[in-house]
C-alpha cells in the first residue's frame, strides 16, 4: 500500500502538469492534485497503522482515502470533460463517471455497514473501494499515452530545474 500511495502521489503531480497548460482557470486542477495528495497520505496511514494497534490513526487514514478519494474521482471526471484530450473526453469521462459513481455508492454502503456494526462486510467494502480507486487512477494512462514527460535536473551550473511536458500523437493512433 505504501508503494501504491507513492505512485498515486506521483501520478497526481504528472496529471497536474499535464492539464496545467490546457486550463484557463487552474483552481480545479490545483484541487485535483491536493485531494489526490491527501488520498495518498490516507493510504500511507492505513498501511502503516493497523486498526488493532492504532485505531485513531487508521480511521483518519480511512476518512482521508474515502472522502478525498471520492472528491478526486469527481474532480477528475470534470477535468476530463473540460480538457477533452485527443477528443476522447466524452468516452473517458463517462467511464470515469461510472467509476466515480461506484466509489460514491461504496462509501454509502460502508457507512451503512459500519453503522450497523457489520465489521466484516465493512472491511470488504473498504478493500473494494481501494481497488476501484486505484483502477480509477490507472485510467489516467489513457491520456498519459499522448504526452511525453521530461524531468531535467541540473547541478550548480544551471540553477533551473524543470519538468517539461509536450503533447505528441503517435502515427499508430491516427
Amino acid at each position: 500500500m505504501n508503494v501504491t500511495a507513492s505512485l498515486v502521489l506521483f501520478i497526481a503531480i504528472l496529471r497536474y502538469v499535464q492539464l496545467k497548460p490546457l486550463l484557463k482557470k487552474p483552481w480545479l486542477n490545483i484541487l485535483g492534485v491536493v485531494t489526490q495528495s491527501f488520498t495518498s497520505l490516507g493510504m500511507t496511514l492505513v498501511a502503516n497503522f493497523q486498526l488493532s494497534n492504532a485505531a485513531g490513526i487508521h480511521s483518519t487514514g480511512t476518512v482521508l482515502i474515502f472522502g478525498f478519494g471520492a472528491l478526486v474521482c469527481w474532480v477528475q471526471v470534470i477535468l476530463t470533460f473540460q480538457t477533452n484530450i485527443n477528443n476522447e473526453g466524452l468516452k473517458v469521462g463517462l467511464f470515469r463517471g461510472l467509476l466515480a459513481t461506484a466509489v460514491s455508492l461504496i462509501i454509502i454502503l460502508y457507512i451503512f455497514q459500519s453503522a450497523h456494526h457489520k465489521v466484516f462486510q465493512a472491511a470488504k467494502s473498504q478493500w473494494l473501494l481501494a481497488m476501484i480507486l486505484i483502477f480509477f487512477i490507472a485510467t489516467f494512462s489513457i491520456e498519459f499515452r499522448l504526452s511525453a514527460f521530461t524531468i531535467r535536473c541540473c547541478d550548480g551550473r544551471n540553477p533551473i530545474s524543470s519538468i517539461i511536458i509536450t503533447e505528441h500523437q503517435s502515427d499508430y493512433f491516427q
